[in-house]
């Protein structure tokens, strides 16, 4: 376990952590279509709709959850 970094030096105002942590999970469409119990190509059409934010990995394709 690493020890937190220092925050860096102040300029006379209040101290802001940088550092922040997302945590983002991303699933194949077809994961999607089970998890939201609808087709896989209704869920592909959602992607493509923008209804469903997706990330493109080369050819592949993973919708990202809220």
């Amino acid at each position: 376990m690493s020890s937190p970094r220092p925050s860096p030096p102040s300029s006379g105002s209040r101290s802001v952590d940088v550092e922040e942590t997302v945590a983002v999970s991303v699933y194949t469409v077809e994961e999607t279509a089970r998890l939201l119990r609808i087709g896989r190509s209704a869920a592909y059409e959602a992607v493509r709709r923008g209804e469903i934010p997706a990330l493109r990995f080369g050819r592949r394709l993973r919708a990202q959850s809220p």
